[in-house]
C-alpha cells in the first residue's frame, strides 16, 4: 500500500508524509517538506548582505547553518547532507579576499609625532611706520647729494695756451715786401707752424728748442706776457769799461735765485714746460724724447706735492742743467738718486690728502632735513661717520632725550605708533 501523500506549500508538489514529520515531533505534519525548509533557510543564510562586512572568515570558521537562528538540534540528521531541491540555486559560500597594500607607497606609522607649528611673526604698526620713515629719509638723503653736486660744479681747469693766444691782427699792407723769418722745420699737411702757434716768441728762440740748444735758465722767456703774473725778465746792466758796453753774466747763485722769483710755484712752471715739450716734440722724428719729458713732468708735480717749492725748483734746476741738450729720451726717464738725495734729504714732507678722506662739507641752515629726528639712529642703524656726518637730529622719536626710542622710558601705548616730538621752525 502506497503511502499518503501530500503536497508541499513552498515547491507544490506531492510527497510523502514522510517528508513533512519532524524527527523530534513524529506526531506532527507540517505543511512543507523538510527539503524546502531546508533549502529556505540555507539560501536565506548565504545571501550577502547591503553592506559588504569589514572583514569575511574563512568558510570553514563560518558554517550558514550552525549560525541560524534556529536550534541545531530541530534539523534532522539525515537532512545535513541531503541535495538541494530543485529551483533552488545552491549557494556557496563566497571568500573575500583582503586587497593588497601597495608595495610603492612607504608605509607611515600611526605613532610617528607630529612637528610643531612654526611660529607666527606679526608686524607691528611701530615697525611698519620706522621702515617708511628709513626709506624717506634714505631717499632724501640721496636727492640732496644729487642736488649737492649739480649745484657745486667742478673747479675749472686751466686755460690752455691755445685758449689764451689773442686774436690776430690784419696789418694794413706795406708798401714794401717785408722777408719773414724762415720757418725751422717745413710744415707737414695738417700741421700749424710752431711761430703761428705762438706768435709772442721768435723765429730764433724757437730754433734754440727745435735744436735743443736751449737752458734752464731760458725757461722763463717762453711765458706767454698776457698771462696772468707773467714772470719779467730783468737783464743785467751793462758796464762801460775803457769805451766798450759789457754785459756781465750773472753767477750761478744769482741765476737760481732769478729762476725761483721767475717760477715761483708749480702752476707757472707747467705752463712753461708744455710750451717747451709742445716746441720740442716738433722736432722729434720719434716719440720717445716727448713721453719722457711727460714722464719728467709728472715727477715734479708729485714732488710739488709733498715738498716746499724752493727745495723742488732747486732739483729742477739741478736735473735740467746736467740733460738739456745732453740727455737722451732714457736718461729723461731715469730717476736720479743722487740729486733727489741731495735736495730733499732731511726735508719734512707734508701730508698730502686725497679726494676719498675729504670731509662732506657742513649742511647748510636751510636744510630741512636739520629739523628731523633720525629714524636710523633710534633704530641703532644710523650710517653718519666723521667723514660724512648726519644731518639729523640724534634723539629720541618719542620723547626728544638723548637715547634711542628702543631705551626709551615711555612709548604711547595707543596703537604702537611712536610719538614725534614738535619740531622747531
Amino acid at each position: 500500500m502506497a503511502d499518503v501523500e501530500q503536497l508541499c506549500r513552498i515547491c507544490k508538489r506531492s510527497k510523502p508524509l514522510t517528508s513533512f514529520r519532524r524527527q523530534r515531533f513524529q506526531h506532527r505534519i507540517t505543511s512543507s517538506c523538510l527539503d524546502c525548509c531546508t533549502g529556505s533557510q540555507c539560501a536565506t543564510l548565504t545571501q550577502p548582505p547591503s553592506q559588504p562586512p569589514t572583514t569575511t572568515l574563512p568558510p570553514s570558521s563560518q558554517d550558514p547553518i550552525t549560525t541560524s537562528s534556529r536550534p541545531s538540534q530541530d534539523l534532522p540528521a539525515s537532512s545535513a547532507a541531503a541535495l538541494p531541491v530543485a529551483g533552488q540555486p545552491h549557494l556557496a559560500p563566497t571568500t573575500t579576499v583582503p586587497p593588497a597594500t601597495p608595495t610603492g607607497l612607504p608605509t607611515v606609522s600611526a605613532s610617528a609625532p607630529t612637528p610643531p607649528a612654526p611660529g607666527q611673526h606679526f608686524v607691528t604698526r611701530a615697525d611698519l611706520f620706522a621702515s617708511i620713515g628709513e626709506l624717506h629719509q634714505f631717499l632724501q638723503d640721496e636727492i640732496a647729494d644729487v642736488l649737492h653736486k649739480v649745484a657745486n660744479p667742478l673747479t675749472p681747469l686751466q686755460p690752455s695756451t691755445a685758449a689764451t693766444i689773442p686774436p690776430a691782427q690784419v696789418l694794413p699792407a706795406p708798401p714794401t715786401r717785408i722777408a719773414q723769418p724762415a720757418p725751422a722745420l717745413p710744415a707737414q699737411i695738417g700741421e700749424y707752424q710752431s711761430v703761428i702757434t705762438y706768435p709772442w716768441l721768435s723765429g730764433n728762440f724757437i730754433d734754440k728748442i727745435h735744436q735743443d740748444t736751449l737752458s734752464i735758465y731760458e725757461l722763463p722767456k717762453l711765458a706767454n706776457p698776457s698771462w696772468p703774473g707773467a714772470p719779467t725778465q730783468e737783464e743785467p746792466a751793462p758796464v762801460v769799461i775803457e769805451g766798450f758796453s759789457v754785459v756781465k753774466g750773472p753767477s750761478t747763485s744769482a741765476s737760481n735765485r732769478q729762476f725761483i722769483k721767475a717760477v715761483p710755484n708749480f702752476s707757472t712752471f707747467g705752463r712753461l714746460w708744455v710750451v717747451y715739450l709742445t716746441l720740442r716734440s716738433f722736432s722729434c722724428p720719434d716719440r720717445d724724447p716727448s713721453v719722457s719729458l711727460s714722464h719728467f713732468y709728472q715727477h715734479v708735480a708729485d714732488l710739488s706735492e709733498v715738498f716746499p717749492w724752493e727745495r723742488v725748483a732747486g732739483y729742477v734746476l739741478a736735473v735740467c742743467t746736467s740733460r738739456l741738450g745732453r740727455a737722451n729720451a732714457s736718461e729723461w726717464a731715469r730717476f736720479d738718486t743722487e740729486l733727489h738725495a741731495s735736495h730733499f734729504q732731511g726735508v719734512q714732507a707734508r701730508h698730502t690728502t686725497t679726494s676719498n678722506t675729504t670731509k662732506r662739507t657742513a649742511p647748510r641752515n636751510d636744510d630741512p632735513r636739520c629739523d628731523q629726528v633720525c629714524i636710523s639712529w633710534n633704530q641703532g642703524r644710523c650710517s653718519g661717520s666723521d667723514q660724512r656726518p648726519c644731518v639729523r637730529k640724534h634723539v629720541c622719536i618719542n620723547c626728544g632725550g638723548q637715547h634711542p626710542s628702543k631705551t626709551c622710558p615711555r612709548k604711547n601705548p595707543s596703537n604702537g605708533q611712536p610719538q614725534k616730538p614738535a619740531q622747531t621752525n
